[in-house]
């Protein structure tokens, strides 16, 4: 159990941690979750500083180089090419 010293030091350091205040803290706080497509709860094929036309051009070339024969070898070149 936490004494009261603890505590009242826990309620201080509560009012210093507010979070991102500005415009430009919040986007780079919504980004501090990205580490790789694996780990992220919902597919983002690309990244926002990222061109998704890009992405979907370099999907294509691995898509002919590789030429996957169904849908599973597709999906694995796709996934690939991220």
């Amino acid at each position: 159990m936490a004494s009261a010293a603890q505590i009242e030091a826990n309620r201080c350091n509560a009012q210093k941690s507010t979070g991102p205040k500005t415009d430009d803290e919040k986007v780079r706080a919504r980004r501090n979750a990205y580490k790789h497509d694996m780990a992220t709860p919902t597919i983002m094929p690309v990244l926002p500083q990222e061109n998704p036309k890009r992405l979907g051009k370099r999907t294509q070339e691995w898509i002919s180089d590789v030429q996957p024969r169904n849908a599973i070898e597709r999906d694995l070149v796709s996934q690939a090419a991220w």
